[in-house]
């Protein structure tokens, strides 16, 4: 039988030193209850909160959600560099990240041309969800929540998303149309940006270490927004340590209607694997 999902993905913050943050918090449980319910999904799905906040746990548990083991999330913190050089010389990086920085991204850097953009056409939305089911399509146990085809389209619409597009450089792709090899939709806030999806073509993945260079071109659009902080998100974290990111446990609460899905915490167990992109 089909069941419908509802995932929801947003920031928040909780102010711990008000003595009524638990109720606020259990309200906030309450309202996405509600939407839960006006839309008849049968299963909601909260993630990436702090392993060791027992108080949080002890919330969702009196609500009746089940907590799921999540892959570490990667963020890069305290950025304050300008320049490549001053990136190198920082304190996040060690000898052998340096040593890979310069071998694996810096060394292909000239072969790509980088774009941000706020809104897409019809034909970079159809492209880019494209890359998106390619990584999807890799990592079911990860990505099980598909997104709708129109996602795009809405978020090109919100000013707070944007899009970090990699395209090889005409001498270096041999295709007779020249598209992007990576796009990564990104959500920017007044103090750190997050890149939440990233698509990538698989066919440049290797020879052009695509995926190194889309996580380093995030961080140097952080510098240019001036923000200091980058949450590389789940998965992949040999990598993203290598750039500097920290990895912090993180868990999500599952709640289900009426009879617990077993299938889906199954399915959900597969991604405590860390899965490279």
């Amino acid at each position: 039988m089909a069941q419908n999902f509802y995932l929801v993905n947003y920031n928040f913050y909780i102010n711990k030193k008000h003595p009524k943050w638990q109720q606020a918090f259990t309200l906030l449980l309450n309202k996405i209850s509600k939407i839960q319910e006006s839309i008849h999904a049968d299963t909601l799905l909260l993630r990436d909160f702090d392993k060791e906040d027992v108080e949080l746990g002890e919330i969702f548990a009196k609500e009746g959600f089940a907590k799921i083991e999540l892959p570490n999330t990667n963020i890069v913190e305290n950025m304050t560099w300008n320049t490549t050089e001053e990136y190198l010389s920082s304190d996040s990086l060690s000898y052998k990240s340096r040593r890979a920085i310069r071998t694996e991204v810096l060394r292909h850097e000239d072969k790509f041309e980088v774009e941000y953009k706020n809104t897409l056409t019809e034909e970079d939305a159809e492209w880019f969800y494209h890359l998106y089911t390619n990584v999807h399509g890799r990592n079911k146990g990860f990505n099980m929540f598909p997104y709708p085809k129109d996602v795009l389209k809405k978020l090109s619409k919100n000013p707070s998303w944007e899009f970090v597009v990699l395209k090889l450089k005409p001498e270096y792709d041999t295709r007779k149309e020249r598209k992007a090899v990576a796009a990564v939709w990104c959500y920017i806030t007044d103090t750190h940006y997050s890149p939440m999806i990233m698509g990538l073509d698989y066919d440049y993945t290797e020879e052009c270490k695509v995926y190194k260079q889309a996580l380093y071109q995030l961080l140097k659009r952080a510098r240019i927004l001036n923000l200091s902080k980058v949450c590389l998100g789940l998965s992949a974290d040999m990598e993203k340590h290598k750039l500097g990111a920290k990895q912090y446990s993180r868990v999500a609460y599952m709640q289900a209607k009426d009879i617990f899905n077993m299938e889906v915490i199954e399915s959900m167990s597969v991604i405590n694997q860390v899965v490279k992109v």
